[in-house]
């Protein structure tokens, strides 16, 4: 199983749970903020498991009864509240069902009954009014951990009462100096990868170790490409967006790539170009559109990110992007030389 030595990064972070452990200043309720893939999970099992092993002073150990069961998530004692499948939120009625109703029940076999919230940031209000009364009033042995992607998700009044975590993006030589050891590609990918994860190691890890993230990367990149040459694209990659809506975060972090490529071939940095793979068709496209309609290009991509963030209705969200970009490039004037 894994330690607090096995977190990688955000060091002084790792610290203060591993003294908090094993000086048993325990508080009652944490928020880890930070992005999808940064760690939070991985540093919420471990510090769980730190909390019910039979080894405080070098918790978890991985060798006690209690570890045994942390390591295949079988502990009675730590319990993990999702967003149900059919659900898009976690409601009042979840947090009725799977903390409150538990809450007040005593731990099974440890000292501490943990709850693990691993879609903190999809917590209606009323399901995070319903979870205050218990963060008001905890039981001595209930810790709740609060896993959300930013904070600002969250009431004031739950922050109030928890302590913030949060989550730092490394830097690109400490996630380079990652994936070189922990994984078998070539020098290229790797550097992709670092320079794509922006600091988040899940993220560039999906692209390196998953092929359906590397098809992802393929098609987003000849989408992007076709819908600069042409408006013949628009439904294509509509139909595209749509039907990879739960991975739309990637899509559009592949599209920001390819366009900055596209910008910075535009500026002879050729050098600096990151879609290596990709670059005869980057040199096309930066031999065809000028670098204002790219940089506008950028600008639809990020207005379409912002709203996707804010809920905003898929299909309408994508066609505006979509038109929006062919307008700039049907616009004779963005072709003048910038």
């Amino acid at each position: 199983m894994q330690k607090f030595s096995d977190i990688y990064g955000n060091v002084l972070l790792v610290k203060r749970l591993q003294w908090m452990v094993q000086s048993g200043k325990v508080l009652n309720s944490y928020v880890f903020e930070g992005a999808e893939g940064i760690g939070k999970k991985t540093t919420a099992d471990i510090f769980a498991s730190a909390l019910v092993c039979e080894n405080q002073k070098n918790a978890p150990c991985g060798y006690c009864s209690a570890c045994a069961k942390t390591g295949t998530r079988n502990h009675p004692d730590i319990i993990y509240v999702r967003k149900k499948k059919d659900k898009t939120s976690i409601g009042i009625d979840e947090v009725r069902e799977q903390i409150i109703e538990s809450a007040y029940i005593k731990p099974f076999l440890a000292d501490k009954k943990i709850f693990i919230i691993e879609d903190g940031g999809l917590l209606t209000a009323g399901a995070q009014n319903g979870l205050l009364k218990v963060l008001e009033e905890p039981p001595a042995y209930a810790v709740f951990i609060i896993l959300t992607p930013k904070a600002g998700l969250l009431l004031d009044t739950v922050l109030s009462r928890s302590v913030l975590f949060s989550f730092l993006p490394l830097s690109y030589e400490e996630t380079y100096r990652y994936f070189r050891t922990h994984t078998q590609a070539p020098e290229e990918k790797l550097q992709f990868a670092a320079r794509f994860s922006q600091g988040v190691i899940g993220k560039g890890q999906k692209l390196l170790e998953d092929e359906e993230f590397q098809e992802l990367y393929q098609q987003t990149a000849r989408f992007t490409e076709a819908l600069l040459r042409s408006d013949q694209a628009v439904n294509d990659l509509e139909q595209f967006l749509l039907e990879h809506k739960d991975k739309v975060d990637f899509i559009v972090d592949f599209m920001l790539l390819f366009l900055r490529d596209c910008i910075l071939v535009s500026l002879h940095l050729q050098d600096q170009i990151l879609c290596r793979d990709k670059r005869f068709e980057i040199e096309n496209i930066s031999a065809l559109i000028s670098k204002k309609a790219l940089v506008a290009a950028m600008d639809s991509v990020l207005r379409y990110q912002k709203r996707m963030s804010a809920n905003a209705n898929a299909s309408a969200a994508a066609l505006e992007m979509l038109m929006s970009i062919r307008e700039e490039m049907d616009d004779k004037g963005n072709r003048s030389t910038v």
